[in-house]
């Protein structure tokens, strides 16, 4: 099993929560390119690292 290391941003998150964070943003920016044969939108999407070692798995 290859091992990955990835760069995270942690931040502590408020919420209805006793304590939470978040490891990174996923998803950087996402920009439509249209509709594919089943007409359903297709994104151009960049994520971070983590976003895409999530996106991956």
């Amino acid at each position: 099993m290859k091992k990955m290391i990835s760069v995270v941003n942690v931040k502590q998150i408020d919420g209805v929560w006793i304590l939470g964070y978040s490891l990174d943003k996923h998803t950087i920016s996402s920009v439509p390119i249209g509709h594919n044969e089943f007409g359903h939108m297709q994104f151009d999407t960049v994520r971070s690292e983590a976003g895409e070692a999530l996106f991956s798995a």
